[in-house]
């Protein structure tokens, strides 16, 4: 009998412990696993109005299924919509998107582009204090997401959005190889005005730089319900340099009159070494093989002078030298960290990515999936240096932290 109440005590009290573990990770907060997003507001009638969201998610945040052919990810994406902290509305979309090969799934450069439109009835047409929530629960991984996006109503509900090759773009970079070939075009969602003509200028954020396009159109141009579309020539944008840019729309009436002005950011991308974010990003991955100093020291060099230091740099690991190690063999470790360390965990920066740029591949990996009093487990074996590695999963969303170094 004693037995039999022990037991059923056990049982008990692991059943409660489980229940709050789940409640205590209820959600994956990862703010990541939507790069970007663009989105308007369009009323439909009086009392009812539209919201689009325009998002993309990298492939290598989700997890997909092979099936004869393809790579398959399904997912479903709730949207709340909140005033006041007061539901406006809240609606579920079921998601899913194939890609062809398996390097596609791992990759954090591709993205998968969507939409989601809600609808919602706001009488008194809140334009403050609105707050989106979006939650994308992984079919496959069973993983979580919660994501809030800051929302904010304009004044007449004029917005502009850009675009890459009549897709929204919401990450709103474009390549500066690409520009000559790679079509930019700029919306604009105006429901109701009485403007006749609108005034395009893109210039540079850089306020010591001239306006680059400044151009009168009349806004029939090229016209769908609500929404204007402007495409600049190619030979407008094409010899722009890298760097940060802004559209700025100003619509005016027959006499002249300012009738809305909205503005809009976009990114050129320029070569590793014209690009400052790229190139201080390129130069943190070296942390394996470069001291502080050095770091610093590369970060500081003007952008006409990084690919000659950055050449001088990597001359000190000659593979004939003393140091038999090349940049494509090492940025070929980086990528497989960022591939392979990447989902929940820090990439190249993780401590299973530190013990792998140091030591290389291991002969062996234990692994342990999560199990009630145990935490998931990685350990590595390398019986060449008689050494062993074991990380755990602390917090249960894939973040491996090395517990302890043991010889073998």
């Amino acid at each position: 009998m004693n037995s039999r109440m022990l037991c059923g005590f056990l049982v008990i009290i692991t059943a409660l412990w489980a229940q709050s573990y789940l409640d205590y990770f209820p959600a994956y907060q990862d703010t990541a696993v939507l790069r970007n997003y663009e989105y308007y507001f369009m009323p439909v009638s009086e009392a009812l109005t539209s919201l689009k969201i325009f998002y993309d998610i990298p492939y290598g945040k989700l997890f997909f299924y092979k099936d004869s052919v393809n790579f398959t990810n399904r997912h479903t994406v709730i949207v709340r919509l909140f005033s006041k902290r007061q539901l406006l509305t809240e609606q579920l979309f079921s998601k899913s998107f194939q890609v062809p090969t398996y390097e596609q799934t791992l990759s954090y450069d591709q993205s998968h582009l969507d939409s989601v439109e809600l609808k919602f009835y706001n009488p008194e047409a809140p334009r403050s204090n609105l707050s989106c929530q979006l939650e994308l629960s992984d079919q496959i991984s069973s993983r979580i997401y919660k994501v809030t996006l800051p929302i904010v109503r304009h004044a007449q509900d004029v917005y502009l959005a850009l675009d890459k090759n009549r897709q929204i773009n919401p990450s709103r970079i474009y390549l500066k190889s690409a520009l000559p070939t790679e079509t930019l075009g700029i919306r604009i969602y105006l429901p109701q005005s009485n403007a006749q003509t609108c005034s395009l200028i893109i210039c540079s954020e850089d306020p010591k730089c001239p306006t680059i396009i400044s151009t009168q159109l009349a806004l029939a141009l090229e016209k769908t319900p609500n929404v204007y579309y402007y495409n600049p020539e190619p030979a407008q944008i094409s010899n722009l340099k890298a760097g940060n840019y802004q559209v700025v729309a100003k619509g005016y009436d027959n006499q002249g009159q300012l009738v809305f002005s909205a503005a809009k950011s976009f990114k050129i991308k320029g070569s590793v070494f014209e690009d400052d974010d790229i190139y201080k990003e390129l130069v943190n991955r070296l942390i394996y093989i470069a001291s502080e100093a050095e770091l610093k020291k590369l970060k500081k060099v003007p952008p006409q002078a990084r690919e000659s230091t950055w050449r001088t740099f990597w001359a000190q690991f000659d593979p004939h030298g003393r140091l038999k190690l090349t940049e494509q063999e090492y940025f070929a470790k980086i990528r497989y960290c960022e591939e392979n360390f990447s989902r929940g965990d820090r990439g190249y920066r993780s401590d299973r990515a530190r013990i792998y740029m140091k030591y290389g591949e291991p002969d062996h990996i234990d692994r342990q999936p999560f199990e009630p009093y145990y935490y998931a487990s990685e350990i590595w074996y390398y019986y060449s240096i008689g050494k062993k590695f074991i990380f755990l999963d602390l917090h249960g969303f894939g973040e491996y932290t090395l517990y302890a170094e043991q010889r073998i």
